[in-house]
């Protein structure tokens, strides 16, 4: 009994198309290469016209400052307002009464552009004489994962006031003298 079709394979189509899965699975890995692409081409283009994007910047979603207030009220109660007002702000950051100046609060903060604004504005109002300092790259010092309350054994200063360390001051003081002298 003879093969009346000298082709062996049954499929009549001489270039069989390969099964369903693996064509779906070439044509999602095509379509994620191409999207891939798209966004590559358009953020490349994005940048090169305008720069960085509007808004995506550190200075531009966070805000980040010192604060120190020379004569402050005894007790624990106003270290805890602080506490408590940048917790709900959504803030982190650290207070602290320093040994070396006890009748003072120096602190951080770092939180959401308007949530920092929102901070300093209560401090402002609540705080009469409080210094502020805000930092143009919105880094703070000391970086906690919530908002501290700090021993006043830890040294906190910083290299300009408010608030500068001893050292620094003194080395600052020596070299007007020595101005002085000249």
């Amino acid at each position: 009994n003879p093969n009346p079709n000298p082709n062996p394979n049954p499929n009549p189509n001489p270039n069989p198309s390969p099964p369903p899965l693996r064509r779906a699975r070439a044509r999602g890995r095509a379509a994620r290469m191409k999207l891939a692409f798209t966004w590559a081409l358009l953020f490349a283009d994005v940048g090169c016209v305008c720069g960085a994007l509007e808004g995506w910047s550190m200075q531009d979603r966070f805000l980040g400052f010192r604060f120190f207030l020379e004569d402050a009220a005894e007790g624990e109660d106003l270290m805890a307002s602080i506490r408590a007002f940048a917790d709900k702000e959504f803030c982190f950051g650290w207070v602290q009464r320093p040994d070396a100046s006890p009748k003072s609060l120096v602190g951080e903060a770092r939180c959401g552009k308007p949530r920092g604004e929102a901070f300093m504005q209560w401090m402002r109002t609540n705080l009469p004489g409080v210094e502020l300092y805000v930092y143009p790259d919105t880094k703070i010092r000391l970086h906690f994962s919530s908002f501290k309350l700090l021993s006043p054994r830890r040294e906190t200063c910083f290299e300009a006031p408010p608030f500068q360390c001893q050292d620094i001051q003194d080395i600052g003081m020596d070299l007007d003298a020595m101005v002085k002298n000249l």
